[in-house]
């Protein structure tokens, strides 16, 4: 009877943590895994995994209804069921295995669906500090010893601290799932043999449930592991990938960011400002777009800026062109004639403004990001242009009126607070619209949209 409760438990638990955004046979495969873990390692209860996921969700504060959604609860659970599998066999393996029982401090991203808007990078470090860095902006850290939470938000530049007690509850879960790692057994179910990747030989070790496959690949000459691909496999099914990357353990590398002090350029959030939808500063840099450069303003030119509330709302399926560049965004102009030039000589009529869409910000080494119109279906293209067909998706969007490219800071910085405040995350890369004529900056409009998945 009192697994039958725990299975309940877990069940509601995975139902209020994962969204519909997706496939019911993955979430089930989830539940079978955290079952078959239950079954196998007896001395460590289910409920540590609850436990985690959930001191997850309340360290967020005011904004943890919601904002770790299916990339935090999925991550989690599947980290965790990782490296709990009976298995690992060789001299290699089991060198591996002992430094991750030994570790101090582990770092390791989970990425879902090779997909870099579902990200969770995690960090422990024993005694009493955990790190969460979600891939929408987001930032948790705790620290039990000092009875502080600090959450940073990037995108707004923007912190707030948590409660002493939020902070014991992140970190008490974080270390029993840490614990967790040093019951790895001795023998795996398979051996991969080696395989060269980045100036790495790497041997290959597999575990195998009735569900999928599991694979860790570690470094021959280091003895560290390098990466974990989990596959999740069901017949009739879509196969969905799981990577663990960025595997560092101890004094492997220096892991930085492991402080409870914000950066400096990063403003407190006041309590009145919690309770509104306002934002302040925001420079993702991704926001700089071609009306700006044109007009030769500087990139958040001050304006009036009214609040801004985020629609959520059901897109579509569409067909785009798109061009895809890289480096800086003052080639906007030229990348949307290209693309204008294009149409025009396919005899093709956009069915929209042209938009931006962008991958990475700015002020990475070398950005990457596109430009096009969305165009009627069955319109081809010669390379290097590129025609979508776009599904359906769950978007988020506003509109701000006034000059194109003024108060970007501010703009998305308020529109993505308001994404999070409504218990939706981002889930792709930053999208913009620019309305009206050039030069009638009082008549512009700016159209910001992202993807979203419902977090709650």
């Amino acid at each position: 009877m009192k697994h039958e409760e725990d299975d309940l438990g877990i069940d509601r638990m995975i139902e209020n943590s994962t969204t519909s955004e997706v496939p019911p046979d993955v979430e089930a495969s989830l539940r079978t895994q955290l079952a078959d873990f239950r079954t196998r390692i007896e001395h460590n209860r289910p409920g540590r995994i609850e436990s985690l996921v959930m001191g997850i969700r309340l360290s967020l504060g005011l904004y943890r209804n919601g904002i770790i959604g299916l990339a935090g609860a999925a991550a989690v659970i599947t980290a965790a069921f990782l490296f709990l599998n009976p298995g690992g066999s060789g001299e290699v393996y089991a060198a591996a295995a002992h430094r991750l029982q030994q570790a101090r401090t582990l770092s390791y991203s989970i990425v879902l669906n090779s997909n870099p808007y579902v990200a969770v990078d995690f960090t422990h470090q024993a005694p009493g500090f955990q790190r969460l860095k979600c891939s929408w902006g987001l930032e948790v850290r705790a620290d039990s010893v000092a009875g502080k939470t600090l959450i940073l938000f990037h995108y707004s530049k923007q912190y707030l601290f948590g409660t002493e007690a939020e902070a014991k509850q992140l970190v008490r879960s974080a270390d029993e799932a840490f614990a967790q790692f040093r019951s790895l057994p001795e023998r795996a179910d398979e051996e991969l043999g080696e395989k060269n990747e980045d100036r790495k030989t790497l041997v290959g070790f597999r575990v195998r449930d009735n569900d999928g496959i599991t694979d860790i690949w570690v470094d021959r000459a280091s003895g560290y592991p390098d990466h974990v691909d989990i596959t999740i496999l069901q017949s009739g099914k879509p196969v969905h990938q799981m990577k663990i990357d960025n595997i560092r353990l101890g004094d492997q590398a220096e892991i930085d960011g492991l402080d409870m002090e914000p950066p400096s350029d990063y403003t407190l959030i006041s309590k009145t400002e919690q309770a509104s939808s306002e934002a302040r500063g925001f420079d993702t840099a991704q926001t700089t777009r071609h009306s700006t450069a044109a007009e030769g303003r500087a990139p958040g030119s001050k304006q009036q800026l009214p609040p801004i509330v985020a629609r959520i709302r059901t897109e579509p399926e569409k067909t785009v062109i798109v061009l895809g560049m890289s480096g800086p965004h003052e080639q906007h102009l030229e990348a949307i004639a290209r693309v204008e030039a294009e149409l025009k000589r396919s005899g093709v009529k956009p069915l929209g403004e042209p938009f931006g869409q962008y991958y990475n910000a700015a002020t990475d080494p070398l950005p990457l990001w596109e430009v096009g119109f969305p165009v009627p279906a069955g319109v081809t293209a010669r390379a290097p242009f590129e025609v979508r067909n776009m599904p359906r998706t769950l978007v988020a969007e506003a509109d701000v009126v006034g000059p194109w490219g003024g108060e970007p800071s501010r703009r998305w910085g308020a529109f993505l607070r308001s994404i999070l405040e409504q218990g939706y995350a981002p889930a792709g890369p930053a999208q913009e619209s620019w309305l009206g004529a050039e030069g009638t900056g009082a008549e512009q409009r700016t159209h910001m949209k992202i993807a979203v998945i419902k977090a709650q």
